[in-house]
């Protein structure tokens, strides 16, 4: 039987690797990269503009 990379005990000792001070700092360096922060920035202005838009939405359907 092999081991795919998204099985039980993967899943699990990638969130272990995460949760430990080696990977809490990989994350935070990963995280300070510029082509991370960009992107991550672009996904929160979609999603601002979505949520406004959903809102908007909301608002001028319902009831009057």
């Amino acid at each position: 039987m092999a081991i795919y990379a998204d099985c039980k005990s993967k899943r699990e000792a990638r969130l272990r690797w995460r949760k430990s001070p080696k990977g809490r700092a990989w994350d935070h360096a990963y995280y300070q990269r510029p082509e991370v922060k960009a992107r991550r920035h672009e996904q929160y202005i979609k999603r601002l503009i979505k949520e406004a838009n959903e809102n908007n939405n909301i608002r001028t359907t319902g009831n009057r």
